[in-house]
């Protein structure tokens, strides 16, 4: 799958630690930056959609979008990466093919 997006913004807040780690899934940490977990919201919209080998689906090719997330570390590998608590979009086909494909 392809994708563009454009027109991010990333506005994060400070979050004491065990708030957030209260609401993530069991084998997922909080990551922390300068003592706090950070909530962040992202809106943005895609353009440029494109699966390999599949027609374009129409109204799934532009659409605006929206992050909830923080950042996690995995319990038994420390790797680090981003828990989204909502990424929803105006594109219902897109929003749940995209869920499926992460």
């Amino acid at each position: 799958m392809t994708q563009r997006w454009n027109d991010l913004l990333f506005a994060h807040w400070p979050v004491p630690a065990a708030q957030i780690e209260a609401l993530l899934p069991e084998g997922l940490h909080v990551d922390t930056f300068q003592g706090s977990a950070w909530l962040g919201v992202v809106p943005f919209w895609l353009d440029r959609i494109k699966i390999r080998g599949v027609p374009p689906i129409p109204g799934a090719r532009s659409f605006p979008d929206l992050n909830l997330r923080t950042y996690v570390r995995d319990g038994f590998s420390g790797t680090r990466g981003m828990y989204c608590f909502f990424a929803g979009c105006q594109q219902p086909a897109g929003c749940g093919g995209g869920a499926r494909l992460l």
